[in-house]
């Protein structure tokens, strides 16, 4: 989940980044992200295999680009304090943390057999995280703006 959590996060500051001129900045925080996978993959793949590998990734994005990029862009760019950034992207890791311990709580619950879990869990998957993030947008002014395009388009 954090391997497909992560870069989608920072696609849009990638965006700005490669807009506004900052890549010049980062382009070494790659090679840092790269070295400390190396030697995290390792350590960790000896210790936990496929699992620690790609536990690996995650930990050298966290301690890399997920927080430096951000903080550069809104330092440079935006001018401003990139707390309100890190603390939403926090509550969006939660509400992966949360799906994911409900989803596998519940499928542990029952017996299905492996055709009736995999249609728990797809069922799951679908409504627990959109319920939550429904939950916690539904009166910000992003969400009012995304729900008045799509009705729009759906009335076209």
């Amino acid at each position: 989940c954090l391997n497909f959590f992560l870069p989608n996060v920072l696609t849009p500051v990638w965006s700005y980044r490669n807009t506004t001129g900052l890549f010049r900045e980062t382009k070494n925080i790659l090679l840092y992200a790269a070295a400390i996978n190396l030697v995290l993959s390792y350590f960790f793949g000896v210790r936990w295999g496929l699992t620690g590998i790609l536990a690996a990734t995650s930990v050298s994005r966290l301690l890399t680009s997920f927080w430096f990029e951000p903080y550069l862009l809104h330092k440079r760019i935006f001018e401003c304090s990139c707390l309100p950034y890190f603390l939403r992207q926090g509550l969006h890791l939660g509400i992966v943390a949360v799906s994911y311990a409900c989803i596998a709580a519940v499928s542990a619950a029952g017996n299905l057999g492996p055709w009736g879990e995999l249609i728990l869990r797809g069922v799951l998957c679908v409504l627990v995280p959109n319920v939550l993030l429904y939950l916690l947008n539904r009166k910000t002014a992003a969400f009012a703006y995304l729900r008045e395009n799509v009705l729009r388009k759906l009335r076209k």
